[in-house]
């Protein structure tokens, strides 16, 4: 059982009502939370996506977890699923980020900083060097990781 169990926020989705209980608990990632509730078959990645799999999962282990029933998680995710984004009175950029990291070689070797437009997912290059983002490895095409070196 979680010690800190909230109850969703109104406008709130599910990803975002994930991510409270997450850090509430002592959690940085929403992936961290996901293995320590055993939710069957952890969801690693775009967290705002999630197949119908996936829901059933993720209330069967809050519901263990948080003790009560849960059956409005799924319509925190079937409210925000069905609004299109364009049109929302409080959109934001968050539903264009990326949930990996990506990177500018370039950028990195000479001002050893990373640029935060890199994170949203329509940018593919960079703005200065025009070069393609990476999110694998160049080396063992594995993804990258934002706690690695």
């Amino acid at each position: 059982m979680l010690l800190v169990r909230p109850y969703p926020e109104p406008k709130e989705g599910l990803s975002e009502y994930l991510l409270r209980i997450a850090y509430a608990n002592g959690y940085f990632k929403l992936g961290e939370l996901l293995r320590v509730i055993e939710m069957e078959q952890t969801k690693t990645s775009r967290f705002s996506k999630w197949s119908n799999k996936q829901l059933v999962f993720v209330e069967k282990a809050l519901q263990q977890y948080l003790g009560r029933n849960v059956d409005n998680v799924i319509k925190l995710h079937e409210r925000c699923e069905n609004q299109d984004w364009l049109h929302m009175s409080g959109r934001a950029l968050h539903e264009l980020i990326t949930d990996f990291p990506r990177i500018c070689t370039y950028c990195l070797r000479e001002e050893k900083v990373m640029d935060w437009r890199w994170s949203i997912g329509t940018v593919a290059r960079c703005i200065k060097h025009k070069i393609p983002l990476l999110d694998t490895c160049p080396t063992c095409d594995k993804p990258l990781k934002w706690d690695a070196n």
